[in-house]
Order: structure tokens, then C-alpha cells, then sequence
């Protein structure tokens, strides 16, 4: 057996500044991305701006900061939604058990 040393594990997050600022969602909270290939899309999506910011040329940036802004508060009635729509088989997904222990179980 080898004794642990590790304290924390951490998933990496990825940003986009801008002028050296990290950006933010609308609520205030860094808009921290899952991968550099999101970031670089984002990131992609602020540079084809002009002089006035057109907000529906940016439908990744609006999706990350909805999904970080909105997300954990509407989580349980977005799961039971979800759950009714399985049941007609209009949607298939798969969950990690290990984070969705309850989900998973009615996949099976």
C-alpha cells in the first residue's frame, strides 16, 4: 500500500480576459470554462466584436454564462423535467454515478 499525500483534487478551469481583466457573468461570477478549447471559442467570439457589442454573435458566451448564472439554482427542477422526459423516450443520456448517484440509478 502507498500512503496518500495528495490533500486536493481540482478540475482545471479556463478564462478569457479581456484588456487583462478576467471577464464575468452578469451575476458577478468568474466565468470559469471547462476547457481551452471553450475558452478559445469564447475568447474567438469577443475579438469579432466591432465598436458596439452585438450580443446575439455570441451564443457560447451567453451559454456559458447562463449555465454558470442559472444552473445551480434551477438544478433540481431541471432533473425532475428531465426525468419526465425520459420516460417518453424523447431524450437518452448517460450520468456519472459518482456525481448523480440518484439520476443514475433510474437510468438502469
Amino acid at each position: 500500500d502507498v500512503q496518500r499525500l495528495v490533500k486536493e483534487v481540482a478540475r482545471p478551469r479556463w478564462t478569457v480576459t479581456l484588456d487583462g481583466r478576467p471577464i464575468q457573468t452578469p451575476a458577478r461570477m468568474p466565468l470559469a470554462l471547462p476547457t481551452e478549447s471553450m475558452a478559445l471559442a469564447i475568447a474567438m467570439e469577443w475579438q469579432a466584436q466591432g465598436k458596439v457589442l452585438q450580443a446575439h454573435t455570441m451564443p457560447l458566451m451567453k451559454l456559458a454564462t447562463t449555465s454558470i448564472d442559472q444552473i445551480p439554482t434551477i438544478r433540481p427542477t431541471m432533473h425532475s423535467s428531465m426525468l419526465r422526459t425520459m420516460e417518453t423516450d424523447v431524450t437518452c443520456m448517460r450520468v456519472d454515478p459518482d456525481e448523480e448517484p440518484a439520476l443514475y440509478a433510474k437510468e438502469a
